[in-house]
């Protein structure tokens, strides 16, 4: 029963900032070797950095969804520390899916049309506003 729990796949997310878009292609073969099952990778993106990383001052951003164990995970992050390819990368468990990331956005924009709603019973009137103004001003 414990053998079954650590062989079980889970879903990861690998992030990563490359030196160029050919460290991609190694990365992918890595994951292929290490027997884990890449589910999602967009394109990467280039960017700017704020600070040198690694003497670099520009790179590539990426992140990969894929399948595995957590034995595989483990091995996978020292391969990608002694392969040095990726100048900074992170796993992460159960990375978030679109479709939750559009009902997470959905639920904050009802939650602020509701508060735009709630008007409060006591509003004041222009007129009230100018007597006071009167009265103040006397």
């Amino acid at each position: 029963m414990a053998e079954e729990k650590e062989n079980e796949k889970k879903e990861y997310e690998l992030a990563f900032w490359l030196k160029d878009e050919l460290s991609l292609v190694k990365i992918k073969a890595l994951l292929d070797d290490l027997g884990l099952e890449v589910t999602y990778a967009p394109e990467l993106k280039h960017a700017q950095f704020a600070y040198p990383i690694k003497k670099e001052t520009s790179g590539f951003f990426g992140f990969i969804h894929f399948m595995g164990s957590a034995e595989s995970i483990a091995s996978l992050s020292h391969e990608l520390k002694i392969e040095g390819s990726a100048l900074r990368f992170l796993i992460s468990k159960n990375p978030i899916k679109k479709s939750e990331i559009r009902e997470m956005r959905r639920q904050v924009f009802e939650k602020k049309a509701e508060k735009i709603e709630q008007k409060p019973s006591d509003l004041v009137t222009n007129e009230e506003l100018e007597k006071k103004l009167e009265e103040i001003l006397k």
